[in-house]
């Protein structure tokens, strides 16, 4: 089995959020130690994301790769739209085939697409930081 990568297999839109369902491929499925490092280092600010009860930096290592990949994308998303606040919850939609469902809250002028395209650079970057990691099993 090869490292992981989350595909993008589905995506659309509603009048407050955007969504994405995302597949897990591969023998991780969650943020490895290494990879929660390498995040940090190129996206410092994900560290104080607010995250249920806490920050996102207490709960990365060990999240689900789509939850970091949900953060990731409003990290960016916050970093093209200064001044507004995205919310997002990610959530299994067909655990038998490791596929979840990301929401993201809509920005206030742009509708879905800066959302769209904040899930696809998201998916780019998350990929290539994992494409070097020695596989595991979680």
């Amino acid at each position: 089995m090869k490292n992981s990568n989350l595909i993008l297999i589905n995506q659309g839109s509603d009048a407050r959020s955007a969504w994405a369902d995302v597949a897990i491929r591969g023998a991780r499925l969650v943020v490895s130690p290494e990879l929660a490092g390498r995040l940090l280092e190129r996206y410092p600010s994900l560290a104080l994301h607010a995250c249920k009860t806490s920050s996102f930096g207490d709960r990365l290592v060990g999240a689900l790769l789509p939850h970091a990949l949900e953060h990731l994308a409003i990290d960016l998303l916050v970093a093209k739209h200064p001044g507004e606040v995205f919310a997002g919850n990610t959530r299994w939609l067909r655990r038998e085939e490791q596929t979840m469902r990301i929401r993201i809250s809509l920005p206030k002028e742009g509708g879905s697409a800066p959302v769209e395209r904040a899930f696809s650079e998201a998916l780019l970057q998350l990929n290539g930081l994992m494409a070097d990691i020695p596989r595991q099993i979680d």
